[in-house]
């Protein structure tokens, strides 16, 4: 909204926020406006309301009041827009319907993807925190299997047919909502938004590599320009422009830690060759088909 919102609209941001935490309305009301001013909850607030101690209930709840004082209620006509975080202390995945402030929470990311597709969010339509925000990220296994399930089952709502993929290296490209992360959390580092032939499962390994090269660079490193990013031989392959020794011992660390990471999903695993060299978990070490 770019003018202050009316009384009717209020009360829908309100309700929406209530759907995601309980509370009166003057709490609720002092949480809309503490966002509004701050673009956050501040710290006195956080302080002052212990139901804000959840950390994961009070992302969603600045979450559901940017949304609403935005303005975006589905203006686009793309469908609703969700944020998912991760609940470490009960191990589940908290998804809420920005749009709504409906709340869904499992264990199982497919069964949060179909909920939220029901509630019409779509594939592309769903931001969730990064390492960098703590314990609140997903894993990125939970992350690939949820885009996944939504982008399934928008494909299935749309007639598309789709044909399985048969080879490795069909599905070793970084999808294009991770890929579009990291070109626009790093514009430095991918000023010419090369190709990213790598496959979803070392997404977090890339994120923070990138982090690392970057924040030597503010310590007066060079500025690293990637040129390349791919798999080769079952392993990750960062060919910058230029960079320092430290930079180098961070590239070649990562690189090597790439083949003890399950390039699909993320979870531990390990190099398999000769022949077709992959790095796999134990659920997708013989998988040339899609993601499960």
């Amino acid at each position: 909204m770019n003018t202050a919102p009316t009384a009717r609209q209020w009360e829908q941001i309100r309700q929406r926020v209530k759907n995601v935490i309980e509370g009166p309305n003057t709490d609720i009301d002092r949480f809309i406006t503490d966002v509004a001013q701050h673009g956050q909850l501040s710290p006195a607030l956080l302080a002052e309301y212990p139901v804000l101690v959840d950390t994961r209930r009070a992302r969603l709840v600045e979450a559901v009041v940017r949304h609403a004082l935005g303005g975006v209620d589905r203006a686009d006509g793309e469908g609703n827009r969700a944020c998912v975080v991760y609940d470490y202390p009960n191990d589940q995945l908290i998804g809420t319907v920005l749009d709504t402030g409906q709340t869904f929470t499992t264990d199982d990311p497919r069964q949060l993807a179909d909920w939220l597709f029901a509630a019409g969010v779509r594939h592309g339509r769903v931001s969730m925190p990064d390492w960098r925000e703590g314990d609140i990220a997903p894993f990125t296994g939970d992350k690939i299997a949820l885009h996944h399930r939504l982008n399934q089952l928008g494909r299935q709502e749309s007639g598309e047919q789709h044909e399985q993929m048969t080879t490795h290296q069909e599905y070793a490209s970084l999808s294009p909502e991770l890929t579009m992360q990291l070109y626009t959390d790093y514009p430095l580092i991918f000023p010419h938004r090369p190709p990213l032939a790598v496959a979803d499962g070392w997404f977090d390994l890339l994120d923070t590599l990138c982090w690392r090269l970057q924040a030597e660079t503010s310590n007066g490193g060079p500025q690293v320009v990637v040129q390349q990013v791919k798999e080769k031989f079952g392993g990750l392959r960062f060919y910058p422009k230029q960079q320092n020794d430290a930079q180098r011992g961070m590239i070649d660390m990562a690189q090597a830690l790439s083949f003890r990471i399950c390039e699909v999903c993320g979870d531990r695993g390990r190099h398999i060759g000769p022949g077709w060299e992959r790095t796999r978990c134990a659920a997708h070490e013989s998988d040339r088909g899609e993601y499960a």
